[in-house]
């Protein structure tokens, strides 16, 4: 890569901006609806988004087999403009629970990732170094590893323990922030306001390093409390109201970032709530009502189902929201 290559990718991976975890559309016999994610690509792209992140949690990337990541990533590969960025989150598939087997199959992964044209990788945490007896030490060596492999930005994941990751001591992530190829962190604790302020405040000694939010049920408050960007699951639909809001928030309108936390607040209660797995059948089911992929293409095959009447739930809430953020917006 050139310079100005580099230059450009940087310029793309450091803005403030939000970037869109996305799910995958899957009909009920469990097949990848190719033609809707085609269609989801040109959608998304030409939203107000950064850019897009595939086989994160929100894409059930460590359950697809190896042809059928490649294939989801060539599908966003296509369709990416140049002004748009493409992160790929890499990992072990849950099965593996041996330390040297899982880095190699992650290590592979991250390569294969950088040689199809990702800007910068997201390292899924090693969940199953929960139950070892220096998991730390590994820890560390996992995503030193796997960043240098792939010679591209990487971006840590902390994911708390009650949403399914590892809570990484305070000193780990201190650690981890001064690897030359670590970009930042993407925090999602789900429901840990205190968790979320004690990462930030490792920060103070990394200022050339990007505390990215992950959390959809606070995302206003998570930009309050120092986040310069926002990598959500939520992002995927409804995107409009949640890329203002972090315009309105960067800009200092704080009585136009107000009103869109509500909106934006409303959204995350209706999609991210109990049972929390659910909500990747909810996104789609969003981008459904959006028009954007069909209703026979929501499903889940790793999560709960949609139970009866939700989808006509989340019809008169997105009504409802966007008649709001439109009212918002005119003002």
């Amino acid at each position: 890569m050139s310079q100005l290559d580099h230059d450009a990718r940087m310029t793309l991976l450091t803005a403030t901006t939000l970037w869109a975890a996305t799910p995958v559309p899957v009909t009920k016999n469990s097949d990848i609806d190719v033609q809707a994610l085609h269609a989801y690509a040109r959608h998304l792209y030409h939203r107000p988004v950064g850019g897009v992140v595939v086989h994160a949690h929100t894409g059930r990337g460590l359950h697809w087999s190896d042809a059928q990541r490649l294939r989801i990533l060539e599908t966003w590969r296509h369709h990416r403009p140049e002004t748009k960025s493409l992160v790929v989150a890499v990992g072990a598939p849950h099965h593996l629970a041996d330390f040297s087997e899982a880095l190699a199959v992650a290590v592979e992964m991250a390569r294969m990732a950088a040689g199809e044209g990702a800007d910068a990788l997201m390292i899924h945490p090693p969940t199953f170094l929960k139950n070892d007896v220096h998991p730390w030490q590994k820890c560390f060596e996992w995503h030193r590893a796997i960043a240098e492999a792939a010679g591209i930005p990487a971006i840590l994941f902390y994911l708390y323990e009650k949403a399914g990751g590892l809570s990484y001591p305070l000193e780990l992530i201190d650690d981890l922030l001064t690897l030359p190829q670590i970009l930042g962190i993407k925090v999602a604790t789900l429901d840990s306001v205190m968790t979320f302020q004690d990462i930030s405040g490792v920060f103070r000694f990394h200022p050339d390093k990007i505390l990215i939010t992950g959390e959809d049920r606070f995302l206003g408050y998570s930009l309050m409390a120092g986040a310069r960007s926002a990598l959500i699951g939520m992002g995927s639909a409804f995107v409009e109201p949640q890329a203002a809001l972090i315009d309105a928030w960067t800009s200092g309108n704080t009585d136009r970032f107000v009103k869109l936390n509500a909106i934006v607040d409303a959204f995350g209660r209706a999609t991210f709530r109990a049972p929390m797995e659910g909500y990747i059948a909810r996104m789609l089911a969003c981008l459904a009502i959006e028009r954007v992929i069909p209703f026979e293409s929501t499903y889940d095959p790793f999560g709960p189902g949609l139970r009866s009447g939700e989808i006509e739930e989340l019809r008169v809430i997105l009504t409802s929201l966007q008649r709001k953020f439109d009212s918002v917006m005119s003002d």
